[in-house]
């Protein structure tokens, strides 16, 4: 009788290890290659600058994944500064502008954004500290 009650325990133990966490975040990731591209105007709100080095990407979220996050890293060493337009609502309008180095600080909600279109820029970081674009990868990772 002991036999018998140990090897049902046994299964559910073995079943128990391999099964899925409830809850486990399901990621899914897009590396794309950019090289240094041609020098262009790139104005803002304040001022107008010369960007040595410009690369657009586009990203495509598939549906169920909510948060987007990036990652740049370039060849040079130094950080390259990664500019995001997301069109959250289809309306053809940029809703979101967010500009970051190296990598994204937090996830960002995707919305109904069929498009999330990154640019990967020469210029400053938010500390002032140079953003250098020579050649790399942008990883874009999405989840749920």
């Amino acid at each position: 009788m002991r036999k018998i009650v140990a090897i049902p325990v046994i299964c559910l133990f073995a079943a128990s290890a391999v099964a899925p966490a409830s809850g486990a975040q399901s990621t899914r990731k897009v590396t794309t290659e950019y090289t240094m591209a041609n020098g262009m105007v790139a104005f803002n709100s304040a001022s107008a600058h010369w960007t040595i080095g410009t690369a657009y990407h586009a990203f495509r979220p598939r549906a169920g994944e909510r948060f987007v996050t990036f990652s740049i890293s370039d060849d040079s060493g130094f950080p390259a500064r990664g500019q995001i337009h997301i069109d959250a609502d289809a309306d053809g309008n940029l809703d979101r502008v967010e500009d970051f180095c190296g990598e994204t600080r937090k996830p960002i909600k995707v919305g109904t954004a069929k498009e999330i279109e990154l640019g990967v820029i020469f210029g400053t970081c938010p500390d002032n500290s140079p953003a250098i674009v020579t050649q790399g990868t942008v990883t874009a990772t999405f989840s749920k």
